[in-house]
């Protein structure tokens, strides 16, 4: 086992922001949660913001981020000198006039149109210290030729050209705090992505070219990875997961891709197609050390449609027990809603039950907490039904905890979640949660009828009926808020956390690179027999199916699962799939068994129809592939 003296913990995060969501909320409590277990970590980001120094210092202020996480970023890499740090002592450059130019000041933009005589030759944003933001240049039709961005001292960081037929951006050069250009990159007109990357050095000779954006990341990673000895990376975005699985410059890098999201298409349901987000990652998991999904419910819908793998694991968010809040007040008539306003949260839908709710219990009050595209929608709904006296739109919190606290309790109604984050941390508050059966989340962290309520998806009249009941009962409340804080204990933070090292751990005993074995291929799967029996112990059928395979040469495949592909019932069947037993073997042939059980509902709806249609699922090493059973069209005879 690898000291964690000698261990080195990256998270790759993309990109972040002062107002953060529930992804990057978790990455950072993991990062800190495991900071002892390490002997540095790291959060990687991939852009060029130039505010970045600012968001970290508070981020480190108002969020308890600790020194002993460090902030990488790749555009200071390749600059090779800090970027981002805010320094008081640097005086500010202001905007000033220039006498042979005439300006035209727009209030509303906090911005000046600039003429030479007659016409436009640029446009300056200014910020509101009177810095300048940036700068377009146009020519004589005004046809914007190129903008100079700046930071908030005033100094030139970065400089686009645009293609003047098309306003597109082709090149763009970046810009060290003293203006020296330390990166080129020429852009496609069509794609937009980068395809020439130049990096100079101090002196402003070429130190590395690259055909891409990809590679350039490629490279920072393969250089971190051979720097910090026993890496391991996690990833918190899909976007960059191929980084880390096929890095062109090495092969050697321990990769942890973590899933924060649902991987179902519409309508979000077991058995729905999956989506391109996360399907290109659950195509790929044997590319990687290991592959983490949030619940239990998504892992086993993972099993039951695309295949069990050694390395994919599950393990929930964890909760901070120590946080006491018990100095605030709580008002058991508030309910709380902390979410983005974006569609898939469907806010629309609290707003519309609360509507219900407060004509019988006008006490009640609604508090939305958040930002997004679809606040205006909020007010409207507010102001068209007079309810600006019971509902308030509060913006974004950094303290959901004393938010969830002040609540008598919260309402969670997405379309679908990877965990339900605020399900969580309302629990830990002792704040009970009332929620949609979305997947994935609700069905998990709420004990249904004990700490809260998990209503039909999408049934307004039901989620404003239990609403209704919280109002009104306030000591079935109290009990919900106690049991609420001691259901949410299995997430204690020590908990989650050791089930985080425990995979660290296997990561770090598991080789990545043995060269891989040549497994048997299935050349024809087929059914030969099925045996039905009804076995007394609570009415339970077992069906048999003995399915012959004719196989190449080479290893043994190391598992065999039969799948019943077109069932998709998993409260009934539970897995639709079970491990199938070798009972013979030669060399081109194979027979194996599989046995189910059924309740007698179950086994005569499935006879009923009998249009079973099976598949075999095949575990080599890390790779799981399928094969169609062939099977006559009617099983059971």
């Amino acid at each position: 086992m690898i000291s964690r003296k000698k261990r080195n913990l990256f998270y790759l995060a993309n990109s972040f922001s002062e107002k953060f969501g529930g992804r990057t909320q978790a990455t950072f409590y993991r990062a800190e949660m495991l900071k002892n277990n390490a002997k540095n970590s790291f959060i990687m980001t991939f852009n060029y913001k130039l505010n970045y120094g600012q968001i970290i210092k508070n981020i480190r202020e108002h969020r308890n981020i600790s020194p002993q996480i460090t902030f990488l970023n790749i555009f200071e890499f390749y600059a090779d000198e800090d970027l981002y740090s805010i320094k008081d002592t640097i005086a500010k450059v202001f905007f000033k006039k220039r006498e042979e130019y005439r300006y035209k000041y727009i209030e509303s933009k906090n911005a000046y149109k600039v003429y030479n005589q007659s016409h436009q030759i640029c446009y300056i944003q200014l910020a509101n210290d009177n810095t300048i933001n940036y700068i377009d240049y146009f020519d004589e039709k005004l046809r914007k030729i190129r903008r100079e961005t700046y930071d908030a001292y005033g100094n030139k960081r970065k400089e686009s050209f645009y293609d003047m037929r098309k306003n597109k951006v082709i090149k763009t050069n970046f810009l060290t705090k003293n203006e020296r250009i330390f990166l080129s990159i020429d852009y496609d007109i069509e794609s937009g992505k980068g395809n020439n990357c130049l990096i100079f050095d101090k002196s402003g000779k070429v130190k590395y070219i690259f055909d891409s954006e990809t590679a350039m990341r490629e490279f920072w990673l393969a250089k971190l990875n051979e720097k910090y000895k026993n890496a391991i990376f996690f990833c918190e975005d899909r976007e960059l997961d191929e980084l880390l699985a096929k890095n062109r410059y090495t092969d050697k890098i321990k990769s942890i891709p973590v899933i924060h999201s649902s991987h179902l298409r519409k309508p979000y349901t077991f058995g729905s197609r999956i989506n391109e987000y996360n399907g290109r990652l659950l195509s790929k998991i044997d590319r990687h050390s290991a592959v983490v999904v949030l619940t239990n419910e998504q892992l086993k819908h993972i099993n039951n449609q695309i295949g069990i793998f050694d390395n994919l694991y599950q393990i929930p968010h964890s909760v901070n027990l120590k946080k006491n809040n018990n100095n605030l007040t709580r008002d058991n008539n508030k309910i709380v809603v902390i979410s983005r306003f974006v569609e898939i949260k469907r806010i629309i839908d609290i707003l519309k039950a609360f509507l219900i709710v407060s004509k019988v219990y006008p006490e009640a009050k609604l508090e939305l907490w958040g930002t997004g595209e679809e606040k205006r929608m909020y007010q409207e709904f507010i102001d068209e039904n007079n309810l600006n006296q019971s509902v308030k739109i509060m913006g974004y919190t950094s303290k959901p905890h004393e938010v969830f606290h002040s609540a008598g309790f919260s309402v969670i109604t997405s379309k679908y979640e990877g965990f339900g984050m605020t399900i969580l941390e309302s629990l830990s508050n002792g704040t009970p949660v009332i929620a949609y059966d979305f997947n994935y989340g609700p069905r998990e962290l709420i004990n249904n009828g004990l700490n809260g309520f998990v209503v039909p998806n999408g049934d307004i009249e039901s989620l404003a009926d239990k609403m209704e009941y919280l109002v009104k009962n306030k000591e079935i409340l109290n009990s919900f808020s106690k049991q609420a804080q001691q259901d949410v204990k299995k997430f204690d933070i020590e908990l989650i956390k050791s089930k985080w090292v425990s995979l660290i751990e296997d990561v770090e005993k598991a080789s990545n690179f043995k060269p891989k074995k040549l497994y048997k291929r299935i050349l024809l799967s087929e059914l030969i027999k099925v045996n039905a029996s009804l076995r007394n112990e609570n009415d339970i059928v077992q069906v048999e199916f003995n399915i012959h395979n004719t196989v190449s040469v080479g290893e043994s495949n190391e598992r065999y699962y039969v799948y019943i592909e077109n069932y998709f019932d998993l409260d009934k069947l539970d897995n639709r799939y079970v491990v199938a037993e070798k009972v013979e073997s030669t060399l081109y042939n194979e027979v194996i068994i599989a046995k189910f059980d059924f309740d007698v509902e179950t086994y005569n709806e499935l006879k009923k129809d009998n249009k079973i249609k099976l598949k075999l699922g095949i575990s080599s090493g890390r790779n799981f592939s399928f094969v169609d059973v062939n099977h006559p069209d009617r099983i059971f005879q």
